[in-house]
């Protein structure tokens, strides 16, 4: 990559000149793209360029379904970024038509004297959120598809539910074209050459386009463009499983929310699993953090599948937890994403040459997308680096 600040361009050599380039059009990138196309002032030409198609299965958002909760255990700020987006999802909902955000509830089960579910307590008690608890005897009577123990409790979060990632991004960058957005697919930006006036010229696999504001949304491939991300933001492969149950009606969306449960295990760990209900009428997503591998270079170095041994335990663990599921793994998907060390995203706009980032989300980015889409367009808007936390910046995440 090239980084030139010297200012000097010729437009006769450009393809396009937009006021602003949102690069990489995946979760944040249609979240920001959508957002900015609402928020600009009339007449204002926005370029979304994006290396895949309109949807794909390289990026991050890929897997059928995303989790989203409002009881946050991180408490603080993330609760508000929750309302806040659970307020655009529902939005999105009604503006596309789609049922993108799923209104279904969440639920976190585990030992009441576990730090995750004291820390959510704790939180539902401080924001004063809607809840309910729920003892062992009350989730077997409620929640039969788990095979819960006598410590167990339940903690269940109205606000919470499920997003369908698909239909998220395809549902955002629709609206930013309808809103007079532009999209340019398949098209890889193979350098950026930031201008010392502001701006900067992107060399594009259709040629250079002069963008006199930028947003870079770029996901696992930050560290190729950014340089402030490069050796801040790496890339983690995440897998995700999907089970076949017995008695596939105890798993629809109107029977289960999205879960969580914390497991103790003999030698006194915890086996910490997720899921949601079934989306396709036959299969469940249920997962484990502990498929987690070190992080890779580059995203085309995620490897396809989890080694069989791994994956055979955590069908047996599995099984122990919902009996009604045939005990092995009927869907496996590899899937990545940029994370950083803290688990912070970067969010921030570096005005003095209108530049703005959103990357680094760590995993957890999805649930948050549409408003830290509007923040990053915000950022991108009034070039303010005061409107973002000051645990986004970039100057937190750099040695």
């Amino acid at each position: 990559m090239t980084v030139n600040k010297s200012g000097n361009h010729n437009p006769i050599d450009y393809v396009a000149e937009v006021d602003f380039a949102v690069v990489g059009v995946g979760t944040m990138g249609s979240m920001a793209l959508w957002q900015l196309s609402e928020l600009a002032p009339e007449g204002t030409s926005i370029l979304g360029i994006e290396q895949f198609g309109r949807l794909h299965t390289r990026g991050s958002y890929s897997g059928e379904s995303r989790l989203f909760r409002v009881a946050l255990k991180e408490g603080g700020d993330f609760i508000e970024f929750a309302q806040r987006a659970r307020e655009l999802w529902l939005d999105l909902n009604e503006k596309s038509g789609r049922d993108v955000f799923l209104p279904i509830g969440a639920l976190s089960i585990g030992p009441s004297d576990y730090q995750t579910m004291m820390s959510t307590q704790k939180v539902i008690e401080e924001f004063d959120l809607d809840h309910s608890y729920l003892d062992s005897e009350e989730l077997r009577e409620r929640f039969p598809q788990f095979e819960v123990a006598k410590q167990d409790i339940g903690i269940y979060d109205p606000q919470g539910g499920g997003i369908r990632p698909e239909v998220a991004v395809a549902s955002a960058t629709e609206l930013a074209l309808d809103n007079g957005a532009k999209l340019w697919t398949h098209t890889k930006v193979l350098g950026i050459d930031r201008l010392a006036d502001g701006g900067a010229v992107l060399r594009t696999s259709r040629g250079s386009v002069l963008a006199h504001n930028l947003i870079l949304t770029l996901g696992s491939w930050a560290g190729e463009l950014i340089p402030e991300a490069k050796d801040v933001v790496r890339v983690k492969p995440i897998p995700l499983t999907w089970f076949m149950p017995r008695t596939p009606e105890l798993f629809s969306p109107e029977n289960l929310p999205i879960f969580l449960y914390d497991k103790p295990q003999p030698d006194g760990s915890s086996f910490h699993i997720y899921g949601a209900p079934s989306i396709d009428g036959y299969t469940v997503k249920f997962s484990t953090n502990a498929f987690f591998v070190d992080t890779v270079d580059h995203p085309d170095q995620v490897p396809s599948t989890v080694r069989e041994p791994a994956l055979n335990a955590f069908s047996q663990r599995v099984a122990e937890v919902i009996p009604d599921f045939f005990p092995d793994v009927a869907r496996l998907s590899m899937h990545h994403d940029g994370f950083t060390e803290d688990g912070h995203a970067i969010i921030d706009v570096l005005p003095e040459q209108s530049l703005t980032m959103a990357v680094g989300m760590s995993g957890t980015g999805m649930k948050f997308a549409p408003y830290f889409g509007r923040l990053a367009a915000t950022l991108a808007l009034s070039k303010d680096p005061s409107r973002r936390p000051e645990f986004f910046s970039v100057a937190t995440h750099r040695p």
